[in-house]
């Protein structure tokens, strides 16, 4: 350790290194396909129990992280990566002299740590739905998984009346917003 002491050369010992911010994202990128992993290999051996849990996975998985993330961020200020690499939250704007995190702090953090992944989760689902796949994405469009259709139905299919008529126009603007989102996605993906 006395090495690393020294590569800091005078450095704010309180402050964490880029390293163990780094590892801290990597750790929480990574515990989520490990929970996958496990519970795949656990559903093939028990799948009357976990094959459900295995088809809900991003919710189950959004629970158990919201209990453990907010038990975490209460009671160490900090969430379980940054507990483990023993970095903290802190208020910039105090609060009658204390730093600790408030409240409304815990549920921002909250939406931030475990409601954002799992919005974008689905979104790279949808995404990956309506673009026709990986084969799609690396051979092109004519690749697309069976059953995509591309084209709204043609004007001559019907008058335009009645139920059939709002059911056309759901569907053209339907496949106009996602063709809009196919475009859009992949260049405001954060």
């Amino acid at each position: 350790m006395e090495f690393m002491s020294d590569m800091l050369g005078g450095a704010d010992s309180g402050k964490p290194s880029l390293f163990e911010i780094v590892a801290q994202h990597k750790m929480s990128d990574l515990i989520e396909p490990a929970l996958r992993h496990v519970t795949s290999v656990y559903a093939h051996r028990y799948p009357r129990y976990l094959v459900r849990i295995l088809n809900w996975h991003e919710e189950v998985y959004a629970a158990i992280m919201l209990l453990v993330e907010r038990h975490y961020l209460r009671a160490y200020g900090g969430s379980f990566a940054e507990h483990f690499y023993g970095t903290k939250r802190v208020r910039t704007r105090k609060i009658r002299g204390d730093s600790s995190l408030t409240r409304g702090d815990v549920w921002g953090s909250l939406a931030l740590l475990v409601g954002l992944p799992l919005v974008k989760s689905r979104l790279d689902q949808y995404y990956e739905k309506i673009s026709g796949g990986a084969a799609a994405r690396l051979l092109g469009s004519s690749f697309a998984q069976v059953g995509q259709s591309q084209d709204p139905p043609s004007e001559s299919a019907s008058s335009g009346s009645g139920l059939y008529g709002v059911r056309r126009r759901f569907l053209a603007l339907r496949l106009s917003v996602e063709r809009l989102f196919k475009l859009c996605y992949p260049h405001v993906n954060f």
